[in-house]
């Protein structure tokens, strides 16, 4: 069953970093064009606002989720079935994040989303659904 689940949550992470690369690559090679929302300047600044503090805010949260005490009692409770649940909703949250903000470079042609996108893919690595970190959440 744990197996399963890991396979599921390794899934959804190569999931969104291949959705980032694929983002990456239409841009790069041209086949979608980059910078059609340069002009927007309003719309720019109010996307980077927004992204800036989900980006802050919500990276700390997800990467400290399973710290929280609801969480861990859950994961202590129900073992397999939390980890799914909770470890689906931290992946997503920090996928969605780095395919907006790598979408958002490429639309706006501002650097400040593709830094952040960088960090939120840097700190993605500390989540990387492995079978071992997988069994050490649901044992502590």
């Amino acid at each position: 069953m744990l197996e399963k689940i890991q396979k599921k949550l390794l899934y959804l992470y190569l999931g969104f970093v291949g959705l980032s690369v694929l983002i990456v690559c239409l841009f790069e090679f041209h086949l979608l064009p980059s910078g059609e929302c340069v002009e927007e300047r309003q719309t720019e600044f109010l996307l980077q606002s927004i992204m800036s503090l989900l980006t802050i805010c919500l990276l700390p949260l997800m990467l400290r989720l399973f710290k929280f005490q609801k969480v861990a009692s859950d994961l202590q409770r129900r073992k397999e079935n939390a980890l799914s649940r909770w470890g689906t909703l931290r992946l997503v949250a920090i996928g969605v994040l780095m395919f907006a903000n790598t979408l958002l470079y490429y639309l706006f042609a501002n650097v400040s989303f593709g830094y952040l996108a960088i960090i939120v893919l840097l700190a993605s690595f500390f989540i990387f659904p492995s079978l071992s970190r997988c069994k050490q959440e649901i044992a502590a």
